[in-house]
């Protein structure tokens, strides 16, 4: 009988981690649509990079406001519905825009689509922490971590087939439909696998999956604030990096290389696959590197060293290998990436609430998407790339500068405790 139990709660757990992966990939049909289409959606209503760029800035701007404050406020919603309500309100922006909706109105459309999205996140890790024992939180982290890779290859290989038969505007109303679907699934699905074993096992709360266990939640320490206050910057850079490259490159490819459009948005699709492998390299190297903020150091360090190879032969007739660093440094960065928004949130749950750190790592992200997007863009000025890959690397070298430091620090301070 105790085989049989533990059959099904392991069963419910599984179902759980996929319906999360679910909610989160799908919502990304509604999030990146427009960025794939930026090049035709210029085209179509004759504005600059700029004002196209202003689109999803306008949306990382409210997504970032609203990742902190839902990850505030998030341990007091009902999940089930509030989850459900922003798939459903999503698409009907999606719809708004599929109808031709005047181009001055879509970023105020992006800017509440921003705030409504950005519920998702921590609600969505702080479900997972709630109802998942040890063994499967180190499952869930590494799924959870491909869902913004799976998502955007999803909406960039739609787009891509669309684009080239001229009628991209149909993402918008195919990705509203997707965003329903799994609405429903959420709303009929959740209560059936929750668990709540994540929040207390045989009277104690749940261990850290790097073995350490703790009874009650402790209180932030110093150590830990300075680390948090490290990845919130690291999260800006790693973010500004990862979605300016997503966003941009279709436009660097088509504007450096005389590359058609359907042909740079496939190409573009290198950067999200390899970036699916971004959650198992940062798993593999926690298993040595174990420090959150020197795991991500390394892997700006790398990153430093592509952005330089780009930087060479940018211009150069080697698109090929360019293409190829790009799809490395997104590889480098959906890494930090995962580090910064699931492995720590995660990892730290007996230290501090997972939906609060969570939603105030994912917001400072978006502090660098929203520049990515119009600055980057107004950056470039015309159509000379430069300027944003030295940008690039400064912030990769700035990062590991920020690690070395921190490094330093905690030698020091772990030396005086001695």
């Amino acid at each position: 009988m105790m085989t049989e139990e533990k059959n099904r709660d392991n069963k419910k757990q599984t179902v759980m981690i996929i319906l999360c992966w679910l909610a989160y990939t799908m919502v990304y049909f509604g999030r990146y649509g427009y960025n794939a289409n930026i090049n035709p959606i210029i085209g179509e209503y004759g504005v600059t990079k700029a004002e196209a760029g202003l689109v999803p800035s306008f949306f990382f701007f409210a997504y970032g406001i609203g990742q902190v404050v839902h990850g505030l406020l998030c341990r007091h919603y009902n999940k089930r519905i509030v989850v459900s309500a922003v798939l459903v309100l999503s698409a009907a922006i999606n719809l708004a825009v599929f109808f031709g909706i005047p181009f001055e109105y879509i970023k105020f459309l992006w800017l509440i689509n921003g705030f409504i999205q950005s519920v998702l996140w921590p609600t969505i890790l702080l479900t997972l922490s709630e109802n998942l024992d040890k063994a499967h939180l180190k499952t869930a982290v590494l799924i959870m971590g491909t869902t913004t890779c799976a998502g955007t290859l999803l909406v960039y290989g739609a787009s891509a087939v669309l684009v080239h038969f001229e009628v991209y505007k149909i993402i918008f109303a195919a990705g509203a439909g997707i965003m329903v679907l799994t609405a429903a699934a959420w709303f009929f699905g959740l209560d059936r696998v929750k668990t709540e074993r994540g929040v207390e096992e045989d009277g104690k709360t749940l261990s850290s999956p790097d073995g350490t266990e703790n009874v009650g939640k402790k209180k932030l320490t110093f150590s830990l604030f300075i680390a948090v206050a490290v990845l919130a910057v690291f999260a800006i850079l790693a973010n500004l990096i990862k979605d300016g490259t997503q966003t941009w490159v279709p436009t660097i490819l088509k504007e450096t290389y005389g590359l058609p459009d359907s042909l740079s948005i496939l190409l573009t699709l290198l950067l999200p696959v390899l970036g699916i492998f971004g959650a198992l390299l940062a798993v593999a190297i926690n298993r040595f590197v174990k420090d959150f903020v020197l795991l991500s150091s390394v892997l700006f360090a790398a990153t430093a060293a592509f952005t330089a190879l780009i930087i060479i032969f940018l211009g150069l007739p080697y698109w090929a290998l360019v293409t190829l660093c790009f799809g490395v440094i997104s590889l480098l960065m959906h890494s930090v990436n995962n580090v910064i928004t699931s492995i720590a949130p995660l990892y730290l749950r007996d230290k501090i609430n997972t939906g609060l750190l969570a939603g105030l790592l994912n917001g400072f992200c978006y502090v660098g998407s929203t520049v990515s997007s119009y600055g980057l863009g107004a950056l470039s000025s015309g159509d000379s790339w430069n300027a944003v890959f030295d940008l690039f690397l400064y912030c990769t070298l700035g990062a590991v500068v920020i690690g070395v430091g921190y490094f330093v620090f905690t030698k020091v301070k772990n030396g005086k405790n001695r």
